[in-house]
């Protein structure tokens, strides 16, 4: 590694990628109808009693009480690794007059320059120019929502209800930030789907009907904030 990407800031973060993987093992355990229902359940001893690789390696997958096991031992840790995303990545809401479903729901990487965000992943994705305290960033707003959502389900498989409803409302005013007022939210809860319209949104660009990162233009004591769109990308 370069010497000048050595040094580590306890501000910057990455993309939360192991929320994904935790989404597959949550899908793979209703897969196989694991629940917290089904801890309740008395285990039957594996058919395949020899241990092979095949049957170990699936014991996590086949074993309420080991899956509880494993998502309560990390639940914790998670949630702290999620507050600081919350707390650290934070972008400005109310600060440049901006209207939205949350005040509270925007988010700026750290550590960008003038031509590249690091640690956003997407390293040299067009961004505006020049770097602004309140730009807003469409790919992270995005991850946090799909952070959330996970979050959200680990809290269900272990009956945490009030913190589910926490982190599914979290995710809702998250989704509703980026649809904002001409987008249409859809939320899955179970088998129902919740259609509904927001108020002004962060990132929906009508004029070039995408969504995008979200800037401000200063210009003496006037500020305009935009939207900075990239069709291309």
């Amino acid at each position: 590694v370069p010497q000048e990407f050595q040094t580590q800031y306890p501000s910057y973060a990455n993309p939360p990628t192991l929320a994904m993987a935790l989404t597959s093992y949550i899908n793979r355990l209703k897969a196989a109808g694991v629940s917290l229902a089904s801890l309740d359940i008395v285990p039957h001893p594996p058919s395949d009693t020899t241990g092979s690789s095949s049957t170990l390696s699936a014991l996590h997958i086949t074993s309420p009480q080991l899956a509880s096991q494993y998502l309560t031992s990390i639940y914790s840790r998670l949630k702290r690794h999620y507050e600081w995303f919350r707390e650290t990545q934070r972008g400005q809401i109310r600060e440049w007059g901006r209207e939205a479903r949350s005040r509270k729901e925007g988010y700026r990487w750290r550590g960008r320059t003038m031509d590249h965000v690091l640690t956003s992943g997407l390293d040299d994705y067009p961004r505006a120019k020049p770097p602004h305290l309140g730009e807003l960033h469409l790919d992270l707003i995005s991850w946090m929502a799909f952070f959330s959502k996970t979050m959200s389900e680990i809290a269900e498989f272990l009956g945490e209800e009030e913190e589910r409803k926490e982190f599914e409302g979290n995710a809702e005013m998250m989704r509703g930030n980026i649809e904002g007022q001409l987008g249409v939210l859809i939320l899955e809860v179970g088998s129902c789907a919740d259609d509904r319209f927001w108020g002004t949104d962060l990132h929906w660009s009508e004029e070039q009907q995408m969504y995008c990162d979200a800037s401000v233009d200063e210009d003496g004591l006037l500020s305009n904030v935009f939207s900075f769109c990239h069709p291309s990308h």
